[in-house]
């Protein structure tokens, strides 16, 4: 999504209240929340999403930054989370 696209995307999210730096995927697993910010290989933070992340971890919310579907896996189990065995 680029362009005037975007510009609606964004628009629309700020007018619903969304935060400026909140991560991509929220969580929610028994009872606490998480979250995982999703970036392309070799990206990091950018604007205002190292102070936000930095406030929802002091909050006590685990923030990962993943780069792919293993890092964000890994993360899940660092959680305490176990993906679920596939029936035979």
């Amino acid at each position: 999504m680029a362009g005037e696209e975007a510009a609606r995307q964004v628009a629309k999210a700020t007018s619903m209240g969304t935060e400026k730096g909140w991560p991509d995927l929220e969580i929610v697993w028994r009872g606490r929340i998480y979250f995982i910010e999703v970036k392309p290989e070799g990206k990091g933070l950018t604007g205002e999403q190292p102070q936000c992340h930095a406030k929802l971890t002091k909050a006590g919310a685990p923030v990962a930054i993943c780069h792919s579907i293993e890092e964000a896996e890994a993360a899940l189990i660092e959680w305490g989370m176990r993906p679920q065995k596939k029936a035979a």
